[in-house]
């Protein structure tokens, strides 16, 4: 990070005196190490720092929260019953039916070039994405039985997500839950995309919070039409076409027939924001500051759907510098 970023971000959050900056590892991108940095921060506030708490939420920073600060820490003091919030999501508008493991056993473990003469190299390391097939790594050809047992469904990243705090301590619980951290380490470095929409979910799993895991909605987030797998920035705009992958309907008056359960039109943008936080929705994203439409929209969330109150209880906020 460069020292300058550094100085604009203190300088932005000097005023604010409920603010901490942390600077707290290094993202490799096409990996899932931000899951790994995202399970070491609670590590620090829940062991280290011994903090008191009640949910923690881990955020990128392309991320607006559907409900302003106080009403949102409202809005879960008031959700005792429910410890986590992913979302499940599925693929072409329908659930998940294959086994979700061939996403982690395919994934390739990134690494610097080997010596040309090397047998490891010349045997399983291919040069032109510089990886090594993780199956290899683990010196096994078949998938354990527990991987196969709970890598069976896909949600929205943990990465975007809300825990409460005795989820959290499960989480981190290494000698009750030992698999947990396996996963984390086996998906640390696999390389390409969507891993972390398998992990996280397999790890409520483990801990016993599949259902809550995939019914409680966290991020609100859509793709562009036509296959795009990287997610769509969010603006009003005449033309535009996104899709969505939730297990739910958004009443779209701009379409009809079987896509329009998956289908949103740019200028049908702000009545899908709406009907995403009454159905539970905390979040939405991707928005971009050098998007000026993008810009435009979450200010209209600011000024038009926030409702704060007073009252508020303490919310953690986990951020990962995205």
């Amino acid at each position: 990070v460069q020292a300058s970023f550094v100085q604009e971000v203190l300088e932005l959050t000097s005023s604010f005196a409920n603010v901490v900056i942390v600077q707290f590892g290094t993202i490799v991108y096409e990996t899932d190490a931000v899951s790994r940095i995202n399970v070491q921060m609670m590590d620090w506030m829940v062991n280290t720092l011994q903090l008191d708490y009640d949910y923690h939420v881990t955020l990128g920073g392309a991320v607006y929260p559907l409900y302003g600060a106080s009403e949102l820490a409202q809005y879960l003091y008031h959700q005792t019953t429910k410890h986590v919030w992913l979302g499940e999501i599925g693929t072409n508008g329908k659930p998940v039916k294959d086994p979700q493991w061939i996403w982690l056993w395919r994934k390739r473990l990134i690494t610097t070039p080997l010596p040309t003469s090397s047998p490891l190299e010349q045997a399983f390391y291919d040069s032109s994405s510089k990886s090594i097939k993780l199956k290899f790594i683990l010196d096994t050809k078949e998938i354990p039985e527990w991987i196969q047992g709970c890598m069976q469904h896909k949600s929205i990243s943990g990465n975007q997500a809300v825990f409460s705090r005795s989820v959290v301590e499960k989480l981190l619980n290494a000698t009750v839950y030992p698999h947990v951290q396996q996963i984390l380490a086996l998906a640390k470095y696999g390389c390409c995309c969507c891993l972390e929409e398998r992990t996280w979910v397999a790890m409520m799993d483990l801990l016993g919070y599949l259902k809550e895991g995939k019914e409680n909605l966290a991020m609100f987030q859509l793709w562009p039409c036509g296959g795009v797998m990287k997610n769509a920035v969010l603006e009003e705009q005449d033309g535009l076409c996104f899709r969505t992958e939730y297990m739910l309907q958004l009443t779209n008056s701009s379409m009809t027939g079987k896509k329009q359960k998956r289908r949103i039109r740019g200028e049908d943008m702000w009545n899908a924001l709406v009907q995403a936080k009454e159905k539970g929705f905390l979040f939405a994203r991707k928005f971009r500051s050098d998007y000026p439409r993008s810009m435009k929209l979450l200010e209209r969330i600011q000024t038009e759907l926030h409702r704060n109150t007073s009252g508020s209880s303490l919310v953690v906020l986990g951020e990962n510098n995205r």
